[in-house]
This record gives structure tokens, sequence and C-alpha cells, in this order.
């Protein structure tokens, strides 16, 4: 069965439910078509976030974005070894191109506006706020959703809420593993509002191929999370979804 590109594009995005990619990376073991498409799909991608570079697509979100006077300060976190992550979200689009269009073209969807005060601590505004910032030795840059990373990357999460919730962190990799990065054993921990949190450990990015997605789950009430309940938990409507996307840049041959 020839699988079209629309379906390879989600899986390399991990939009793809578990057992859907879990058969497509199967048959990218001994398919060499398949996985030569694959590779052509994500050098594509890379052509195209050169043709835009992320700068103009930041500014571009940030001329949409009423009333953000002031960027957000690099957050201060300890030196701590460890695994963590992050997350915003938007909907999934069936290719790069839509991707790009839907970002420079108007939006229909309304922008919720949320503000920081200089000491990074009271929010202002409706829903949950996840942030994500790439390491870089004493300095750190504030990543944006579909963001090129990489094997050895270490990846800082901070997150904040509105009102008194529940919630949970959980990644999901190329390879269809998922990691909790934020929780009391399997269960949501409650979560206070009015400051912006930093979770105290870095999370290094292995060499998990295509994305590495992030889930920040929020509810006002308890909830627990296995591997094998990921896919129903994300389809509940009391509980909220604040997604991210990281793209996992490919390795040349030979290096």
């Amino acid at each position: 069965m020839n699988i079209p590109d629309w379906k390879l594009e989600r899986y390399l995005l991990g939009e793809l439910p578990p057992l859907e990619a879990a058969e497509i990376r199967k048959r990218e073991s001994v398919d060499d078509i398949l996985r030569l498409r694959l590779e052509k799909l994500c050098q594509s991608n890379t052509e195209i976030l050169t043709q835009y570079p992320s700068d103009r697509m930041v500014d571009v979100i940030k001329s949409k974005v009423e009333a953000r006077h002031q960027k957000n300060s690099m957050p201060k976190w300890p030196l701590v070894m460890a695994a963590t992550l992050l997350c915003v979200a938007i909907p999934f689009i069936s290719s790069p191109k839509d991707l790009i269009h839907s970002l420079l073209g108007e939006s229909t969807s309304p922008v919720e506006i949320q503000k920081i005060d200089e000491d990074g601590t009271r929010i202002k505004g409706m829903g949950p706020r996840l942030e994500v910032w790439l390491k870089k030795n004493a300095d750190a840059e504030q990543l944006t959703e579909m963001s090129e990373v990489k094997a050895g990357d270490e990846i800082q999460l901070r997150y904040a809420v509105p009102s008194l919730c529940y919630a949970l962190l959980v990644s999901l990799d190329g390879r269809n593993i998922v990691t909790v990065h934020l929780s009391k054993g399997d269960s949501a921990i409650p979560i206070e509002p009015g400051k912006m949190n930093t979770l105290p450990f870095a999370y290094k990015l292995d060499d998990a191929p295509y994305f590495e997605k992030f889930f920040f789950l929020v509810s006002s009430h308890p909830f627990k999370i296995s591997e094998q309940n990921l896919d129903a938990l994300l389809k509940q409507k009391d509980i909220q979804n604040i997604s991210f996307t990281l793209r996992k840049m490919v390795a040349s041959k030979g290096k």
C-alpha cells in the first residue's frame, strides 16, 4: 500500500496515532523507497525553512499579537542533570508550505494575549502557558513552534496556569516513546496560579529521528496517564492540551 505524502508529513511531525506511526516506522526499516521519500520530505522542509527564515516568521507572528511590549527575560535555572520539556499550540497543518502560509497570512483564529510582569512572576490572561528554551552555555534562546533542534541540545521548560488546576507534562519522540516529565507517579500534580514555573532540570535530546513533541495537559480535576491511554487523554474534552513540536534536523550521512 502506497502511503500518501500528507500522512508521511504527519508522521514526521508526530501527529499520527501511535499504532499508525509504529507501522510506518516498521516499514521504513525494510523499505528503501519509503525511507528515501521520508529523507526527501525532510530535505524539502529544511529548504522551506531556509526560504522563510525563523526570524521573519517570529517577526510576523509578533506583529499580529497586540500589546506585547516587553520580551520575556531569559529564565535563570540551575545547572542540574535530568530530563524535561515544553509547549505552545498551533493546529496541525498538512504540509510545511501550508504551515508557512498560515503563519504569514491572515489568521482567523483568536489570539490570546498574556503579559508577564518584569519579575516574571505575575500572569494575566486566559489559558495555560508554556515556554520552550534552548540552553546555550550561559545563555538561552526561546524557541518557537517547529524550531529545528538536534541530538545533544538541552531544552528547558517554563509553564504557568491562570487558575488552580492539575497538570501533566509528557513528550513523544520519533521512536514513539512516551516520556513523563512533570507528574507525581502516574498522576497529574496540582499547580498554583500566578507565576511562571521553571522545571529544575534540563532535557537533553537523544537521537530519536524527525521530531520531539510535547503535551502540557491541564484539567480542573485530577487525572492519570499511562503510555496506553495518551491518545484517550488527548481526546478528552475536559483536559486541555497545549502541544509543542520541535523538528529534529537530519544528520548528513558520513558525519
